[in-house]
This record gives structure tokens, sequence and C-alpha cells, in this order.
């Protein structure tokens, strides 16, 4: 479908014959700004054109009463004409391709997350010209339950869109009547201006001082919106705007601030953050602080972490328990980036606690962690518990498979393949867990032993998708597959 600009070009292209003869196409040309202004965001319905058809020309050429005069003004009359039944037609087309999505966009975000997200990114990618019909729901005219859902989910998909043609309706919006209306249009601009500064280019427009009279000027049952907006605007100039939120009494306004500050990502915010969080109990608080460490450690990965950063850090660590497994792995990960003289008696107990995680992937990057720090107690206990677990299991394939893992964690790569082979050999004939294969090509790749590899994955029999995967995730194959044309036909053939 041809985007509002094309049809209106073809339209005012069209329009040199009813225009009348050239001296009068240099009059449709200079109407074109005027033309191409009110049909952007697929409203349906064009705006007024200032003087357009009604300008001084047109006077004049009424005035008159001349046949020659009227050419023009009936053209631009069938022109008008025209750009309004394409301009409906065109709307029609979007609003037959957005039905499919109004049954989702009417269910509640919080108990649905998972089917709109998938949801309202396919409709942020199904038309580019769909953005202006999404604009009219984001300002109901009736509110209502449901159509605060549709309004709510439409402005999620617009977030994810291209809002450059959008731009000057919802600086109008931020005009409505209704404050809600003006919050989601506000939001709208800041995630528009985060993602021009992205791109390089200039991302401010004036909003800094938009967004400093709202927090001055909105409700107080408003301000936690009026910070979310803030956090999508994502200049770290605005720090300093929302750190005294984190004091607020109000609950709303506090976890609002703290994900606002995640956003910007700041290192002045850890320690302010930090303080808020120490004496909170909600979990989304604790993953927002953990979010905050992550970007700033993203940002600077070659600085040597804060006092505050390792102070939020270990606290994070210490209160594993509350954290998700993804987040607890994620926290000892950052760890890792501590110095030796960064370490402490409640780092250590923390990491030392983590040894006993159920999830061993946070077991083993603890270990890690604390062998960096100078202390490889960790690991000899990790080991030590496996081979307990051997000497009790010692004709269970699963037993000596576990600890190869860890083996492999530790860098004891020779190790771990013994492991492995002896967990094959226990498996018997024909009831080998093709995993197992997988894992030794692996292993055996990082030796650069390559006929070992190709002896296992024959063995193996991957599927091609399982092939695949070995390859990305193994990328030591890549000069065995150089070297040899046996390897290089298995994954050519896949």
């Amino acid at each position: 479908m041809c985007s509002t600009a094309l049809i209106l070009t073809l339209l005012l292209a069209q329009a040199g014959g009813p225009a009348g003869p050239s001296a009068d196409a240099s009059q449709t040309k200079g109407q074109t700004g005027k033309a191409q202004k009110p049909a952007t965001e697929a409203t349906g319905k064009p705006a007024a054109t200032g003087k357009g058809t009604g300008g001084a020309e047109a006077t004049g050429t009424e005035a008159t009463g001349t046949k020659a005069g009227a050419k023009p003004l009936e053209g631009w009359k069938a022109l008008r004409a025209a750009i309004k039944t394409r301009l409906s037609e065109n709307r029609k087309e979007l609003e037959k391709k957005l039905a499919p999505f109004l049954g989702d966009l009417r269910l509640d975000y919080s108990e649905n997350r998972e089917r709109l997200d998938k949801r309202i990114t396919e409709l942020s990618q199904l038309d580019p010209d769909i953005g202006g019909l999404l604009l009219d729901y984001i300002a109901p005219a009736r509110p209502s339950s449901r159509t605060q859902r549709i309004a709510e989910n439409s402005e999620r998909a617009l977030e994810q869109m291209d809002l450059t043609p959008y731009r000057e309706r919802l600086r109008g919006l931020l005009a409505h009547d209704s404050l809600t209306v003006q919050l989601r249009a506000l939001k709208l601009l800041c995630v528009d201006a985060a993602k021009r500064r992205d791109r390089g280019l200039p991302g401010d427009d004036g909003l800094a001082k938009v967004l400093d009279k709202y927090l001055h000027e909105a409700p107080e049952i408003e301000l936690p919106r009026v910070i979310a907006c803030v956090g999508a605007y994502r200049a770290p100039s605005m720090t300093d705007k929302l750190v005294p939120y984190l004091a607020s009494p109000n609950l709303n306004q506090k976890l609002a601030a703290i994900a606002a500050l995640r956003k910007l990502g700041t290192e002045t915010a850890i320690a302010p953050v930090y303080k808020a969080v120490e004496g909170m109990t909600e979990r989304q608080a604790l993953g927002d602080l953990l979010a905050l460490l992550q970007t700033v450690s993203d940002n600077a990965p070659d600085t040597r972490p804060s006092p505050a950063f390792v102070g939020a850090l270990t606290h994070l660590l210490l209160r594993a328990d509350e954290l998700s497994h993804p987040q607890t792995l994620q926290a000892v990960k950052m760890a890792g980036r501590l110095e030796k003289d960064q370490r402490n008696p409640r780092l250590d107990k923390a990491l030392t606690d983590l040894l006993n995680h159920t999830w061993t992937a946070v077991t083993f990057a603890s270990a890690n962690v604390l062998a960096g720090l100078g202390d490889t107690s960790g690991r000899e206990a990790v080991v030590e518990r496996l081979s307990d677990f051997v000497k009790e299991h010692k004709k269970v394939p699963y037993a000596y498979s576990r600890r190869a893992k860890a083996y492999e964690a530790f860098g004891r790569t020779r190790d771990a393949i013994r492991d492995l082979e002896k967990a094959v050999r226990l498996s018997g004939r024909g009831r080998v867990d093709p995993a197992l294969y997988l894992d030794l090509a692996r292993l055996e790749a990082r030796l650069g032993h390559g006929i070992k590899v190709l002896r296992y994955l024959r063995d193996g029999n991957p599927t091609p998708e399982e092939l695949a995967r070995f390859r990305e995730r193994t990328p030591e194959v890549e000069s065995l597959i150089e070297k040899s044309p046996q390897l290089r036909r298995m994954f050519e053939d896949q």
C-alpha cells in the first residue's frame, strides 16, 4: 500500500489535467505543501489547507467570473475530493489490517504479557502507516476500561515504531483536555527522542523543559507516569531531577524513580538507588538495581568498579534468594569484574553461600569468581562434593557427566573428557545420550583434535539444526573444518 505522502504526490500529479494549462501548474505546485500536511497520520480527514482554494488567486478568479479562471478552481475541488476519497480508502485498508489485532489489544497487559508482547511486535511491523490509526486509539473519545486497555497497548506498539511522521501530531496531543492522553503523547515523544540520540541525531526538541514542567505541575497521583516519561527519554542529564523521588514516602513514585534511573544508567545514580533499595522488599526494585549496574558495567567495561558499585552488587548477591536464577547468575558474572583488592568479607560470604545454589551454573560461576579474587577453595569444594556423588553412584553415567560440567567450567578440559567418555561406556551401546557425544566433540574441538571431533559427531548423529547450533557454539571448529575435507562435507551437507 502506498504511503500517505506518495498518495498525495500521485494525486497532485493527476491534477494537472483539470487544473488547466501550464500557467496554472505553478499555482498547483505552490499549494502542494498545504495539501500534503493534513493527510499524514492516516486519520482519513485532511486538515484545513489555510487559504487553499480560497486563496488570493482563487478569490480573484471568482470575482472576474471568467471561464479561464473557473478551470483551476474546478481542478482544485476535484483534487481535494480525490484526496479525501483516497485517504478514506487508505484508512479502510488500514482498519482491515488492524481488525485481527483489536481482540488482543483489549486484553489486560499485566495478565497477558507474553501473548501481548508477541502480538504488539507483530502489529508494530504490520504497515508503516498503521501508526496514524493507532494514534487515534491512544486518545479515545469515550474513555472506558476497554478503550483504556486498547490505548495502553496501542501506545506499546507505537513505542516500537518509527514516530518521525507523527511528531507534530504527538506534540499537538500535549494540549489535549485529558492529562492521561497528554502523558501518553509525552512518553512517545520521549521514546522517539531517545531513538534519535541513539542514531546520533539531535534528540531534545525542548523536551527536557517540558518534562521538568510536568514534574513540577502534575498531580501527585500522576507523578509515577511523568517519571516513567523521564526514564523513556534516557537523558543522563535528568538524573538529578529523579534522585529526590527516591526518598518519597509514596511507594509508586519511588519505584518509578528507580526504574527510570535504571534506564538513564549513570554511575552517579548507583549510590542513591542502592540506598533506596537497601530497605525495600519489592523484587522489582532489586531487579532494577541489577539492571542499572549492568548498564554502567556495559558502558565502561574497562573501568575499575566504584565503591558504590561494589557495595550495591554485594548487597544483591547477599539477597540472591530474592532474585531469579538468571538474575543471580548475571550478578555473579558482574562480580567477575572486581579486582582482588576489592574483595571484602561480605562479598566472600555471598559468593561462598552461592556455592550451594540449586542452579549449577551459579555454583560454577561463584567458584570461578572466588578463584579470580585469589581463593580457589570454592572450586575444590565443588569438585569434592561432585566426586563424593560419583563414589556413591559409580555405575551411573549422570554422576560422571555432572562432574564433567564442573571440570569444563573450571578449565579442566581433559578431566571433563575423561568423565564424559566414562559416561558413554557406562551407558552401553545403543543407549548413549547423543548430547554426550556432542559435548565430547565440543571439548575435543577446543584441543584441536579434528579426527575425534568427526568421530563423536558421527556417533551423535545430530540433526541439521543440532549441527548448526554446535557450529555456532563452538567457534574452534571453524579452523578444523578448513583442514578436514570430511568435516567440511559434514557441515556443507547439513
